[in-house]
């Protein structure tokens, strides 16, 4: 499905009435595209209900690498409790194409997957975004 801009194609992600499909290639596009609303749109999909997509936006994300590290950190401050967004993003900060995010990210990592990982993860997720601040910025 060929997309004409990033608004097109976070309007078809966003319909869970389209096709798993027609939303995966959405993802995609937004990848290509890599603005920072297009994605904000794809660490929101972590938290869609079907599997697939959800997928499909942990995949791209870690190819995003360090351009996707801010936005996800600050959505896992905002909604740590969302197991759904913590799996997506794990999977995004271990597979990072950006071997600088997977070692910095390590701390997080670790949170996400222990004890009161809720708490743990918005702790170290605020930090590593206060300690990161010069180099997430854009």
């Amino acid at each position: 499905m060929p997309f004409q801009n990033i608004h097109e194609a976070i309007a078809v992600l966003d319909d869970t009435r389209r096709s798993v499909l027609e939303r995966e290639q959405a993802i995609y596009y937004l990848e290509r595209h890599p603005e920072p609303q297009a994605i904000q749109q794809i660490v929101q999909a972590l938290e869609d209900p079907d599997f697939g997509v959800r997928w499909t936006a942990a995949v791209a994300l870690a190819r995003l690498g360090r351009r996707a590290l801010r936005h996800i950190l600050q959505a896992l401050v905002e909604k740590p409790d969302s197991v759904w967004l913590r799996w997506g993003a794990h999977h995004a900060l271990y597979y990072s194409a950006d071997r600088w995010v997977r070692e910095t990210t390590q701390r997080l990592q670790e949170a996400m997957r222990g004890l009161a990982a809720d708490l743990s993860t918005e702790v170290v997720a605020a930090q590593l975004l206060q300690e990161l601040r010069d180099e997430l910025e854009g």
